[in-house]
């Protein structure tokens, strides 16, 4: 950051809350500026004439070089459609537009074109020294620039993080959930006007005093974590399981979560020695307040978890969120799926079509092999993952498929082949269970991470292994969770000995209700109505059913691990105890 001139001829050296400068916000295709490049520009006038303009940041859109593809992660991320780029500006264009925003600024010193407020400039700044390159320009921006990161990080030493998002919360600054650059700039302009006051507490008031103040090393030693949320909020927190919300001063939602201790869980987040991942920090700088609903059981607070992150949405849970794919079912040959019935679609519920894209392949890969190979390439992506190896050479791929047909002893028929590949599935799963008790699972670590190894036969083999033995489970685990979806549940509720008990009744995938008893073993659990016995079984569409029905499962598997004595009535059959429970669990 360059110091400006004696006497300042440009008036710049005025104080920082009638400074005029321009917000800036850049978002890219990734985070090499050598190798990506950048989307979208967007910026917001900050300082006396922004009250005299429009309000409202803009942003533009900017076009990608010719062959390059907006990745989908990043699509996630910001919302951009590839198609919003077909009429993206041209780079220079843009480029065009935020020098003639800049050029009506007052500047710091000969030869600069304004002031820019980046958050992070560190991230941002080579990505538009690069676009000012590629325009043609010489030498270095054109512009001065001062980072807001920095300057918070200096204001707030205590703060768990000083990201954008984080610092929008802390202050109350709108944030739009997606990454746009016209909402960066605006919340970047609202961190500017409550840091302000905050640098004059600080001595600096204004530009010259900024620069200087800038250029000093900042103090020596880390500050002691501090956070928003007043402690007295977590006062008198019971010792009991229940469901707990994490709120910013407005009462916005940011996070949901579960506790079999309440008091432990919510208090555990403001340890200073505690470690919590990035996302959580960045929550805890925006948390203000919080509200807790105690539950009976750790098992109905996870319940309750789920529906409520299902429901609300909050921005910083980043499983069980509402999501459009609802569960599918499929004809006994995996080829085509439809609506749930008697007859046509039987294999179900699974959480989508694409979950068996790749066991899909690979069964009618071993019934028709010739057809199969000539449309590999989309569901053998789906097969693959994320592995960085690309697809098998076509000649490797074909010489795997026939060796793994005949190993499987494969009929032509796609049901059959189906079915055949399902026992094998299972037995892959069993083996898989086994060498996990015995080793270290190194080995299932860097297969699960798809470590980049050459295309061979065994390879292509151990590949086609890995769709069948996956496909399987969510298979089974479909089959598990239609007959959880009309259920009673009776469990121990405490540790090994007490005779406190729960029960639950589960309709169409729904909880219904709860009653307390004297001991599991004396429990009668209530028996089915005739019309559910006799009826067809239950079949469900909604996502968040086929979710509440998985986290319950999970909870059963925690508490078979504990011990817990359980009994589960279905609506098809006899009662499952704990032994039967925890070998069904062992499968899926």
């Amino acid at each position: 950051m360059k110091r400006p001139a004696a006497g300042d001829p440009t008036g710049i050296d005025s104080p920082l809350e009638t400074l005029a400068a321009l917000a800036l916000d850049c978002q890219t295709t990734g985070a090499s500026a050598e190798r990506d490049h950048v989307l979208e520009i967007g910026w917001a006038r900050v300082g006396p004439a922004a009250d005299a303009m429009a309000e409202a940041s803009c942003a533009w859109l900017t076009a990608l070089p010719d062959g390059v593809t907006l990745p989908p992660r990043i699509a996630g991320l910001t919302g951009v459609q590839a198609s919003a780029l077909e009429i993206a500006d041209k780079p220079a264009a843009v480029w065009q537009k935020l020098l003639a925003a800049a050029g009506d600024l007052p500047v710091p010193a000969d030869g600069a074109g304004g002031i820019l407020l980046i958050h992070y400039a560190r991230f941002e700044v080579p990505f538009l020294e690069g676009l000012h390159a590629r325009c043609g320009y010489d030498g270095g921006l054109p512009f001065e620039i001062v980072c807001t990161h920095a300057i918070a990080r200096r204001l707030l030493p205590h703060m768990p993080r000083c990201g954008l998002r984080a610092l929008a919360g802390y202050f109350g600054v709108a944030l739009g959930e997606h990454k746009r650059a016209a909402d960066h700039a605006a919340a970047t302009r609202g961190i500017w006007k409550h840091l302000v006051p905050l640098l004059a507490a600080a001595g600096v008031r204004r530009w010259s005093q900024l620069a200087a103040w800038l250029e000093r090393p900042p103090a020596a030693g880390k500050a002691a974590r501090a956070y928003p949320m007043p402690s007295s909020r977590r006062r008198d927190i019971p010792d009991v399981p229940g469901v707990y919300r994490m709120r910013r001063g407005n009462g916005d939602l940011l996070y949901v979560g579960k506790a079999r201790s309440l008091r432990r869980r919510i208090n555990s987040y403001f340890q200073s020695r505690r470690r919590h991942p990035e996302h959580i920090l960045e929550m805890l700088a925006q948390a203000r307040d919080l509200d807790y609903t105690p539950t009976p059981t750790a098992l109905e607070a996870a319940l309750l978890e789920a529906d409520l992150i299902k429901a609300a949405a909050p921005p910083y849970n980043r499983a069980l969120k509402p999501r459009e794919a609802a569960p599918v079912y499929f004809a006994p040959d995996f080829q085509t799926a439809g609506a749930p019935g008697r007859s046509g679609f039987p294999v179900g519920p699974l959480p989508s079509e694409n979950a068996l894209a790749a066991f899909r392949w690979v069964v009618f890969g071993c019934a028709r092999p010739e057809s199969a190979l000539t449309a590999r390439d989309e569901a053998l992506a789906a097969a693959i993952g994320s592995s960085a190896v690309g697809l098998p050479p076509r000649i490797v791929l074909a010489e795997g498929l026939d060796l793994y047909r005949e190993i499987c002893a494969c009929p032509g028929d796609l049901t059959r082949s189906a079915r055949h590949l399902l026992k094998r599935g299972l037995g892959l799963w069993r083996q898989r269970q086994a060498s996990r008790l015995a080793s270290d699972d190194a080995e299932d670590a860097q297969e699960e991470n798809g470590a980049p190894r050459d295309w061979d036969v065994p390879a292509v083999m151990a590949m086609l292994d890995g769709v069948v033995r996956r496909g399987s489970q969510l298979v089974r685990r479909g089959r598990w969770l239609q007959i959880l979806a009309d259920a009673s549940l009776t469990w121990e509720t405490a540790e090994r000995g007490s005779q406190a008990e729960r029960r639950l009744h589960i309709r169409k995938g729904q909880i219904g209700c709860n009653s307390r008893g004297a001991s599991v073993e004396a429990a009668a659990i209530p028996p089915f109505p005739a019309v559910l016995l006799a009826s067809e079984r239950t079949v469900f569409t909604s996502a968040a059913t086929y979710d509440r029905l998985r986290v319950l499962t999970t909870e059963l598997r925690r508490l078979v691990g504990e011990g817990r004595r359980i009994r589960i009535q279905t609506a098809a059959g006899g009662p499952i105890e704990r032994r039967g429970l925890a070998r069904l669990l062992d499968l899926i």
